[in-house]
């Protein structure tokens, strides 16, 4: 008889131990996403904004877009394009697929300005526009 009560609490003790959350947080993450092509006008005027368009590839079906970033370099006006997804699921369907974002790009002067992106993971692609 007092095994009942100590079988009870220790199942109650097993069943709020193992929490969702600890599944839902092993199903949720960041991953970059490897840039595939840039598409953008070849000459633009001083004070108008760069339309780029840029295609990526995303893993699976959980997979979505989530930001992009662009690090210049300082010598030059060479700027890296980073796109990070966000993968949210545990179940994701084995569907990869190619995605395009248009981002706005304001050019900080006339001259010549290049994009690079790493296409595969090991083959450098660079863009450039004409500030005039």
């Amino acid at each position: 008889m007092k095994k009942l009560p100590l079988l009870l609490i220790l199942s109650l003790i097993i069943s709020f131990g193992c929490s969702s959350d600890n599944e839902e947080n092993n199903c949720f993450y960041y991953d970059k996403s490897p840039v595939t092509d840039i598409s953008c006008p070849d000459t633009v005027n001083y004070g108008e904004t760069i339309k780029l368009d840029i295609t990526f590839f995303i893993e699976n079906g959980c997979g979505e877009f989530f930001e992009y970033k662009l690090y210049k370099d300082e010598s030059i006006y060479l700027y890296n394009i980073n796109i990070t997804s966000k993968y949210v699921g545990c179940a994701c369907p084995e569907i990869a697929k190619y995605e395009t974002k248009t981002i706005d790009f304001f050019p900080p002067s006339p001259g010549k300005i290049y994009f690079a992106y790493i296409d595969k993971g090991t083959l450098i692609k660079i863009d450039s526009v004409f500030v005039k």
